[in-house]
Parts: C-alpha cells; sequence; structure tokens
C-alpha cells in the first residue's frame, strides 16, 4: 500500500516503480482510480551519506482524474535536497548534544541548512510531546527514540534503512511546512 499527499509518492522500501503502476497495486489518492506511466519528472541531484546521486523521478498519472504525481524512491524527501538518512544523522547527532554547527561541519551541508532541520524537527517534536521550550533536546531524543523503535518493529536494520522508512512513512513530508501523518 502507499499513502500519498500533495503531489509526490515515496515508494516503500525496495517497490519498484512498476509495482506502483501495476494494475490494482496503488490508486490515485485523489480519486482512488488506476495509475499509469506518465513520463520523468526534472531531474536532480540528492546529498546522500555517501555523496551525491543524480535522480530523475518517474511519474505516474490517474487514469481516471488525470492528476500526475512525481514518484520518489524511498530515501527521498519532498522538496529537499538531501535524502532521508543525511537528514537522520543530524537528528542523531543534535539529540546527542551537538549543536546547529557541528552538525553542518560534521554533514558536509551549510549551517542555515542543518539549523532548519533540527528547527522543522523540534517544532514537529514539540507539538508531538509538548513540554518546556528549553527541553527540545529531550524531545529530540524521545522523538529519536519513537522513530527508531517503529523502524525496528518494522525489520529495519542498517542506518539507511531505517532513514528510507521514515520517510515512506510520512511519504516525504518529514520536513514539510504543512501537517505530516
Amino acid at each position: 500500500m502507499c499513502y500519498a499527499l500533495g503531489m509526490a509518492i515515496v515508494l516503500r522500501p525496495g517497490q519498484p516503480f512498476e509495482e506502483l503502476v501495476a494494475a490494482g497495486n496503488t490508486a490515485c489518492p485523489h480519486c482512488q482510480g488506476p495509475l499509469s506511466r506518465w513520463g520523468w519528472a526534472r531531474p536532480r541531484v540528492v546529498r546522500r551519506p555517501d555523496g551525491e546521486r543524480k535522480l530523475r523521478p518517474h511519474r505516474a498519472r490517474c487514469r481516471t482524474c488525470g492528476v500526475t504525481q512525481v514518484v520518489l524512491p524511498p530515501e527521498s524527501l519532498v522538496r529537499r535536497r538531501d535524502a532521508a538518512a543525511v537528514v537522520g544523522r543530524a537528528w542523531r547527532s543534535s539529540a546527542a548534544g551537538a549543536g546547529a554547527r557541528r552538525v553542518a561541519r560534521q554533514l558536509g551541508v551549510p549551517m542555515e541548512t542543518a539549523r532548519g532541520w533540527l528547527r522543522r524537527l523540534r517544532a514537529l517534536l514539540a507539538a508531538r510531546y509538548g513540554g518546556p521550550a528549553d527541553a527540545h533536546r529531550d524531545r529530540l531524543q524521545r522523538g529519536l527514540t519513537a522513530v527508531l523503535a517503529e523502524a525496528a518493529r518494522a525489520g529495519c536494520r542498517a542506518e539507511d534503512d531505517v532513514w528510507a522508512f521514515v520517510a515512506f512513512r510520512s511519504q516525504g513530508l518529514l520536513l514539510a511546512n504543512t501537517n505530516w501523518p
């Protein structure tokens, strides 16, 4: 099963695009009609822990309503240049006590990027866990523990698999400026 929000679908880890558009496997998130191939989205470069990777995602189109969706690989986050594993490493470092500058240096990303990720994560976790404003590290640790536990229940063992699972479960909206499921 695949959930789609907005105009993107993030594949389940290990799921090929062909399975997504095979008859009856996935329904359009807008009208529940069948999806079919619809060319390619624009090429993009994704920063991964092992270096940059050029990516050209598929598109799927609903045969009933005509809405198209960009189909992203499981490690991708919507409207983000960095893979979920890179953001996950930032989350883990911050929960262990690193500030945005140190996280940025460790990951080789601009400091503003790391600071933005950490602010967004803190805001999402504050909404989830509440608590005093100065307890952000505690929230990061509790949220990280919950995410890692859910990924372990799903059978994820390797670090990159955990973050691909997180990207799939959030449908790429982990750091979105809107609410995610």
